[in-house]
Formats: C-alpha cells, sequence, structure tokens
C-alpha cells in the first residue's frame, strides 16, 4: 500500500507547472522573448526542484508515494480515478526527465534567440514535459494514456518546428534520390512521419487497455486501469484474459505503443529523419525523454510481461 506524502499536493506541479508555462510562454513571448523563456524555465525548474524532493522521499522511508485519487469516468461496475503513483522507478524517470528537460530549456533560450516561432517552441516544449511527467506518475491506465499521446502531439510539433522547409533544415542529400525515391526530408514531412508511425503504434496501446477494460467489465473488477491495483491482481488479471482467449493478443498490442516510442523496428523510421527540427529538440525527444518512455513502459510492466511468457 503507499503513503500519503508531506508534499501533498504539490506532487502535482510535476506535470502542471509545466503545462501553466507552456500558455503564459506562448502570448508572453510574442511580445517579449526573453520573459517567455523566463517563464518557460521557471516552469520547468519547478517539477525538477520537486522530483529531487520525491526522490529523497521515497528512497529515505523507502515508501510507495500516492495522492487521493479523484473519481473521474464510471462504467458500470467499472470506476476509473486519476491519481499519481510515486514509487523507486516512477521517482528516478521524474527526476531524469525533469531535470534535463530543465536544463535543455535553458540551453533553448540562447540556441533559438530570435526565432520566429519562438512562441510556438516554447508552448509545445512545456507541453511535451508536462506530458511525460504525466506519463511517468499516472496512477491510472488512461491516464497515462493522456501523457502518452500528449508527448506524440508535441514531437510532432518540435520536429517540424521549421515547417516552411528552407533547404538548410532539411535532412539528407538535397536532390538525390535511390530506385526512384527522394534522400532528403523536409521538416514538415518528418513532422508527420513521427506522429502517424508512432500514432500507428499506439493504436495496438489503445487496443490493449480495451482488452483490460473488456475483462474488467465482464468480471466486475472495478480498478482494473489502476497500476497499483494491477500489481495487486496480476494473477487473476492474465488468468482471466487467457480463459478468454485474448492473453497472446493483449501482450502483442499492449507492448506496441512502446516499441512506436522508442522507435524499434518496423516503427523505427520516423526516428531517421527527426533531426529536422532544432538541435534542443534532438536532445529532450530523441536523445533523453521520449525514446525511454517506451523503455520506462516495458519496465513499468514487466512483471505483466515476463508472468505471461
Amino acid at each position: 500500500m503507499g503513503a500519503y506524502s508531506w508534499l501533498g499536493p504539490a506532487i502535482h506541479l510535476t506535470w502542471a507547472a509545466p503545462m501553466i508555462g507552456a500558455v503564459i510562454a506562448l502570448f508572453l513571448s510574442r511580445k517579449n522573448e526573453r520573459a517567455g523563456g523566463v517563464v518557460s524555465a521557471i516552469s520547468l525548474f519547478i517539477p525538477a526542484l520537486v522530483s529531487t524532493l520525491l526522490v529523497q522521499e521515497v528512497f529515505s522511508k523507502g515508501v510507495i508515494i500516492t495522492e487521493p485519487s479523484y473519481a473521474w469516468i464510471k462504467l458500470g461496475e467499472m470506476e476509473l480515478k486519476a491519481g499519481l503513483f510515486v514509487d523507486g522507478l516512477s521517482a528516478i524517470m521524474a527526476l531524469v526527465v525533469s531535470w534535463l528537460s530543465f536544463l535543455i530549456g535553458v540551453y533553448s533560450m540562447e540556441y533559438l534567440h530570435k526565432d520566429r516561432g519562438i512562441h510556438r517552441y516554447w508552448f509545445f516544449f512545456n507541453y511535451f514535459v508536462g506530458s511525460m511527467m504525466l506519463l511517468v506518475l499516472a496512477e491510472n491506465l488512461l491516464l497515462l494514456l493522456v501523457g502518452w499521446e500528449g508527448t506524440t502531439l508535441a514531437s510532432y510539433a518540435l520536429i517540424g518546428h521549421w515547417y516552411s522547409d528552407e533547404p538548410e533544415r532539411c535532412v539528407g542529400d538535397i536532390g538525390r534520390k535511390a530506385l526512384g525515391k527522394p534522400m532528403w526530408f523536409t521538416p514538415s514531412h518528418s513532422g508527420v512521419r513521427a506522429i502517424v508511425i508512432t500514432g500507428l503504434a499506439d493504436i495496438g496501446f489503445i487496443l490493449g487497455i480495451g482488452l483490460l477494460m473488456f475483462i474488467g467489465l465482464k468480471y466486475n473488477m472495478p480498478e482494473i486501469l489502476s497500476i497499483r491495483a494491477l500489481y495487486h491482481n496480476l494473477g487473476e488479471v492474465l488468468t482471466l484474459l487467457n480463459s478468454e482467449g485474448l492473453l497472446l493478443p493483449f501482450i502483442f498490442l499492449f507492448t506496441l505503443g512502446a516499441f512506436g516510442k522508442s522507435a524499434q523496428f518496423p516503427f523505427h523510421e520516423w526516428l531517421v529523419t527527426a533531426m529536422t527540427g532544432p538541435t534542443s529538440v534532438s536532445a529532450l525527444i530523441h536523445a533523453a525523454t521520449m525514446v525511454k518512455a517506451g523503455v520506462y513502459f516495458l519496465l513499468r510492466f514487466a512483471p505483466m510481461i515476463l508472468i505471461s511468457a
């Protein structure tokens, strides 16, 4: 069982602060670029600070931190709640994501100085960080999915940031073709590739969640989408899926999203052309955070995958 933390509602600042900062920076950057960057940096520093305190709390006391779950959706006997869940894995992941995002954000202030789309950049940069933190700390699978798809949308906008497609923003050999196919890619094209390919993989993840909901509704398991409850009832859930002949399809579909996020075969093509975005975007999405989301997902649900193997 989890314990409530003295940090209380401050835990929600890990995802809410970047989201709020995204909206403020979107409008503020149009009038004052430097002020917009400062607001963004502050809104990224807040989750970094809270995540540091969370790590200290979790590892010094050896507890799992939970926040009160709020009623969200009710389907028959199944009640879906929204809350946060902090154990050793999510605490470490949140710490890494928040501090790297803050440092990359500070770097972006100078790197993208006088960029004409800086207001869009700060909005989607902070929105991405907020979505990533929600993904990591969500206690409910549907809430995790909200953060998951938020990173997909933000990555599309950030990779295609220079959507006017000037030649110097492209990757590859402009004008060169192989087997009749162009060997260069524009930012706008790369952004679309990213959202389409990762979106296709996410369909499997969504269908996997749908299979869990089917089992929950059929066998009156009200908290089946709660990550903590899923851990406690793992054997029962897997047995029910197997009895319905759905265990293998569930494991296959459920893990597809992780393959897409981490650019694993056959969903690797989006990463090949994603370098059309600014250098700071490559550092944020491709090196530090988004491609690690798939790894985090597999670590989070490793017990389910290992038991069913």
